[in-house]
């Protein structure tokens, strides 16, 4: 059975799978970001400057030092603004879940209405059918 809310249903399903996805991606995202920090702390923990050698080899060990942490600074931007953007699909999701919920609500009501209908429709066929049995039965006994 069809109701006037089935297509908008439907549509409200998809857009809210589609943030769904969203929202599983961005988090997806935020997880191989932290893998990426993770990585970088490590590498930086595990960096050792040289105790001794010509100062060529040095300003290129300090040089490599500030590259590593210029990626650490990077990796934590990038994960806050993955974070930003969970919480983004977050309340996108909430609303287009909202959204469906609403109208699925309105869709179950209209059918509701819809049976109602039918039923009140049956009810008073089924009396006035019963009306004409009387009617017929009743001109039978006088005739």
């Amino acid at each position: 059975m069809k109701s006037n809310f089935s297509q908008v249903v439907r549509v409200k399903k998809q857009l809210m799978d589609k943030m769904e996805a969203r929202l599983v991606s961005a988090r997806l995202n935020v997880q191989k970001i932290e893998l990426d920090l993770k990585k970088a702390r490590d590498r930086l923990d595990e960096f050792q400057i040289p105790k001794s050698g010509n100062a060529g080899d040095l300003r290129g060990k300090l040089e490599l030092l500030k590259m590593m942490r210029d990626e650490l600074i990077s990796c934590k931007e990038r994960l806050g603004l993955a974070k930003k953007e969970v919480v983004h699909f977050e309340h996108q999701y909430k609303n287009a879940n909202l959204e469906y919920e609403k109208m699925k609500y309105l869709e179950k009501e209209d059918f509701k209405r819809e049976v109602k209908r039918i039923q009140r429709a049956e009810v008073l066929a089924l009396d006035e059918f019963a009306v004409m049995k009387f009617a017929v039965k009743d001109k039978v006994s006088d005739g």
